[in-house]
């Protein structure tokens, strides 16, 4: 589970500093570590894929050939970091944008708060999917792999 790697961080920091700014939240009591377990494991994370089109091709070290990929293991961390980084700063401002608009119509309408931000979660991480292309996933790896190719021809 992700959540291990996180569980061997030094929480002890918490009581040593006033105030501490995780993604968007800000910490100012002694015991955080329950509150940063929640927020990581509300996160968009993405990772590596295999078997999927991939806009790069590669020489092969044995035959010296030219190969297609068919992952982005090697080379696409820093894409699938930004595109972390996207998707979570884009969920926390329409979260805002949404419960700040409609906080009024959403309490007398009795639609949940948790559905509209599942429902929410989904649409931005539909943006980022990499077996979509186009308008449907602008934000997919293989859209701005596209797009740095073409930036750089």
């Amino acid at each position: 589970d992700y959540l291990s790697q996180y569980n061997k961080l030094d929480y002890k920091s918490c009581d040593k500093r006033p105030i501490q700014f995780i993604c968007g939240h800000v910490f100012a009591e002694k015991k955080c570590k329950q509150r940063v377990e929640e927020i990581f494991r509300n996160i968009i994370l993405f990772t590596y894929r295999k078997d999927f089109t991939s806009p790069l091709d590669s020489v092969s070290k044995k035959t010296g050939k030219p190969k297609k990929l068919n992952t982005d293991f090697g080379w696409g961390c820093m894409i699938r970091c930004g595109q972390m980084m996207l998707a979570n700063a884009l969920l926390i401002h329409l979260k805002r944008v949404i419960f700040n608009k409609n906080f009024n119509a959403l309490s007398m309408s009795g639609v949940e708060e948790s559905d509209v931000y599942e429902n929410l979660e989904k649409e931005v991480i539909s943006k980022f999917l990499d077996n979509k292309c186009g308008k449907e996933s602008p934000f997919s790896i293989k859209e701005i792999t596209d797009q740095g190719l073409e930036c750089f021809k």
